[in-house]
């Protein structure tokens, strides 16, 4: 979290809101099970097509926990 503040990204809410705790770990649980073998690399796989297909850019934790990256 800190690292992409201090490259001038921050993480908000769909409605560009500070997140909640909620949030944030909602969005950390879903990143933690990309280190489950197997099923790890192939949610890291879909994650990185849906990234690259979507207009905002969101990975599947983004979606899932409603939030997004924005420059600051």
């Amino acid at each position: 979290m800190q690292q992409q503040y201090m490259m001038g990204m921050k993480i908000v809410t769909d409605h560009e809101k500070n997140q909640s705790l909620v949030h944030i770990i909602v969005r950390e649980l879903c990143k933690v099970i990309y280190t489950i073998p197997f099923i790890g690399i192939i949610l890291v796989l879909v994650s990185n097509y849906v990234m690259g297909k979507r207009e905002d850019g969101k990975a599947l934790h983004d979606i899932i926990a409603r939030t997004k990256v924005i420059n600051v």
